[in-house]
């Protein structure tokens, strides 16, 4: 049984990696970047890096503290959903 296990992958699993960008993909919803802005997220090879910084530079333009959505009756702003999509503040500290 133990050689099983030192058989499984290292890292994020595949499910993690879905569910993060089906996350990208509803956060660009909610942006108003469907269509052909959406498109934009997505062109070419992209990978959580590319999709993050892109996201980031479209949320700063559509308003980090505007209104994205509610979760359990508490309204959620770009820059929270962001930060928990993705695990880091959306303006990084300087220096850091």
């Amino acid at each position: 049984m133990s050689a099983a296990k030192s058989d499984q992958p290292k890292g994020p699993s595949k499910t993690a990696d879905f569910v993060r960008f089906e996350s990208e993909r509803w956060l660009a919803k909610k942006l108003g970047m469907g269509g052909v802005l959406s498109n934009s997220l997505f062109a070419g090879d992209t990978n959580t890096d590319s999709r993050r910084e892109r996201l980031r530079a479209a949320i700063r333009l559509r308003g980090p503290d505007s209104i994205c959505g509610t979760r359990h009756g508490m309204q959620i702003t770009f820059r929270s959903a962001f930060e928990q999509l993705y695990g880091e503040p959306l303006d990084p500290v300087a220096g850091a």
